[in-house]
């Protein structure tokens, strides 16, 4: 499998790293995940993220999309607003955690469901669409944004 990162994305400055991990035993929930999901809520379900660094480098870079809102930080609003993490499955909620400690972006994708060698990082054009997390419906993504895509 291949990362392909348009030359827009090298030239705001993100870095991107890709890694492939076969084999991975993926389920709805694992009892010692849910115990870290549960000491992460505790640690900051009354955290201030509002002067967050990392946070402010997404927001900048999206200075012209005032209804961006970092995936970390949506996270957060998550947390604190139901007490609780979501519980997608076992990859996506490893990552999640790994999100809520670092800030970062991060994501994955069944390489089973890619069609062609490649990943591709780059600006959307706007008419992308994407589901939230913890949302039920698709919306449509901004002009602009950095987006990871696949079977392109």
């Amino acid at each position: 499998m291949k990362l392909i990162i348009d030359p827009a994305v090298k030239k705001l400055g993100i870095r991107v790293v890709m890694a492939l991990v076969k084999g991975a035993n993926i389920s709805n929930r694992s009892g010692p995940l849910e115990a870290m999901k549960k000491d992460i809520v505790k640690e900051v379900i009354d955290f201030d993220i509002s002067n967050n660094e990392i946070l402010e480098g997404y927001k900048e870079l999206y200075s012209n999309n005032s209804d961006y809102k970092p995936p970390s930080q949506h996270l957060y609003e998550i947390i604190q607003k139901s007490g609780r993490m979501p519980n997608i499955n076992t990859v996506v909620d490893c990552y999640n955690l790994t999100s809520i400690e670092t800030f970062l972006s991060i994501g994955a994708h069944d390489t089973a469901h890619i069609e062609g060698d490649a990943v591709y990082f780059r600006i959307t054009n706007g008419t992308e669409k994407y589901t939230p997390l913890g949302e039920d419906g698709q919306v449509k993504v901004s002009a602009g944004e950095y987006v990871v895509s696949v079977g392109v």
